[in-house]
């Protein structure tokens, strides 16, 4: 058996994700052949995330307290209307979450819901990346992008 080279590696891991990504799995570990299994991180193995990109729309959020992130639930349009996806809170960058608040409060339907959850009026699409099937709740989730649009879904 001969030594394989970067390429051949890096194309074995390409077919790999592209199973693992056919099958709906999260990702991915790939280690060194020669490195044994050991408790907690090693440079010996690296983590492939597999993540797909969905538009959700904010259908109620929660204000972070001092030092916390805010939290916002998104609905996704199945036949007309907006169905529960989950929650997301990481990947705003600077400066997005005051501005976010502002609408969100102008959007706010009236009646706080338990745990301090503020229902809004869909205004504000975010397109996250995450894990499993599009159907499910968003797991990992992460926004990369944010769409205001007064219209709605």
């Amino acid at each position: 058996r001969g030594r394989k080279t970067a390429q051949d590696v890096s194309a074995a891991v390409e077919a790999v994700l592209d199973f693992a990504g056919q099958h709906l799995l999260e990702g991915i570990v790939v280690k060194h052949a020669d490195s044994p299994y050991r408790c907690g991180r090693s440079a010996a193995w690296q983590k492939f995330k597999i993540r797909r990109q969905e538009r959700v729309w904010v259908t109620a959020w929660a204000p972070g307290g001092p030092g916390q992130l805010d939290r916002y639930w998104g609905g996704r349009p199945v036949a007309g209307r907006l169905v529960p996806s989950g929650e997301v809170s990481l990947g705003l960058r600077a400066g997005q979450a005051s501005t976010l608040r502002r609408i969100l409060h102008a959007a706010e339907l009236g009646s706080h819901a338990r745990h301090g959850l503020r229902p809004v009026a869909p205004v504000i699409a975010m397109t996250v990346a995450g894990h499993g099937p599009s159907s499910g709740w968003l797991r990992d989730p992460v926004i990369t992008e944010v769409h205001i649009d007064p219209s709605g879904p």
